[in-house]
């Protein structure tokens, strides 16, 4: 009997979208706008390889995969009850070892979304990293360049053996395990043998489903509100936002041309003229608790200790492009 493929890519779907998949539903056509933008997010991923070659990295490029027809190098994973495929965007040669690295260009505002909060809203981006980093058994390289201005964001995933250590680039690690992605993908396992599909789960992600249609969000008619005074409040909503967003960035390179003066001038304190007094202490770490390992590994200790936040009001008001 053949063991069911799922697309490394796609294991970080919402479980509707994963058994959708695999049931054969049939996926929304791109767009041809969208269509171009997938070319022009590939030819942004080769400007960004040029930009790791640039900073003396060495790179491979995996080429053409013949068995599955994309690009990049062809990996998988065989569990016991399916086999999870992949296709690496590049590697990287560092001290003879090859390691995996995973190129994503964003949108102005998607970008500084993940310098702010890294994988947080981007769950997939973090499940597809995992997969391609236990198909090679190493910490990943991550490069995430902007779309609009060419700016690299650099990482190093889930380093736990402390083995790369190149300049400029952040370590961080996933709170996020492997064995929780194959249990998520065994549930799925689940609904595919009955073919039904599991409970919707919205999420930030849907607007890109390519099964959306599939769940009452994609056919949603929404009733218009026209009120002058929501209308002023969502318009100062959106400027708010822009005004937010600009200045957390001009804060960000601030901050970073501040760092870069104390760490070449090795002082820890000093003042610039009135404006503001600066304190350095170095690279340093603080710890933290491994909330998905304990919940994976000791779930009756993991049980005791969640709390439940004060009661608050969930409203969500997302902003339509252009509007």
């Amino acid at each position: 009997m053949n063991k069911p493929i799922y697309h490394m890519s796609g294991s970080g779907y919402c479980l509707r979208a994963i058994v959708a998949e695999s049931l054969e539903y049939e996926p929304i056509k791109h767009t041809q706008a969208e269509e171009t933008l997938l070319l022009h997010a590939t030819r942004c991923e080769n400007l960004a390889a040029m930009q790791m070659q640039d900073e003396g990295l060495e790179i491979i490029d995996g080429g053409h995969c013949d068995r599955c027809g994309r690009n990049g190098f062809h990996v998988e994973i065989e569990e016991d009850d399916f086999i999870l495929v992949g296709h690496l965007d590049r590697k990287v040669i560092i001290n003879g070892t090859e390691y995996p690295v995973e190129i994503k260009s964003l949108g102005r505002f998607r970008h500084l979304m993940f310098k702010k909060k890294l994988f947080e809203p981007f769950p997939e981006y973090a499940t597809q990293e995992i997969c391609y980093m236990r198909s090679q058994r190493k910490p990943g390289i991550y490069w995430v360049m902007s779309r609009d201005t060419g700016e690299p964001l650099k990482y190093i995933i889930n380093d736990f053996g402390g083995e790369l250590k190149i300049p400029g680039f952040t370590h961080i690690e996933l709170d996020l395990t492997y064995n929780e992605i194959v249990s998520n993908l065994i549930v799925a396992q689940y609904y595919i043998q009955t073919k039904t599909l599991p409970d919707e789960v919205h999420s930030n992600g849907c607007k890109w489903c390519n099964y959306r249609y599939l769940c009452e969000i994609g056919n949603e008619t929404l009733p218009e509100v026209g009120d002058l005074g929501l209308v002023q409040a969502a318009n100062l909503y959106r400027e708010g936002k822009d005004a937010r967003d600009k200045a957390e960035d001009d804060m960000d390179r601030a901050t970073a041309s501040i760092l870069k003066y104390a760490k070449e001038s090795e002082t820890s304190k000093f003042k610039i003229t009135d404006i503001a007094s600066v304190s350095y202490g170095g690279l340093v770490s603080r710890p933290r608790v491994d909330e998905a390992r304990l919940k994976d590994e000791r779930p009756d200790i993991y049980k005791q200790y969640i709390k439940m936040t004060k009661p608050f009001e969930d409203i969500r008001i997302y902003l339509k492009k252009g509007g």
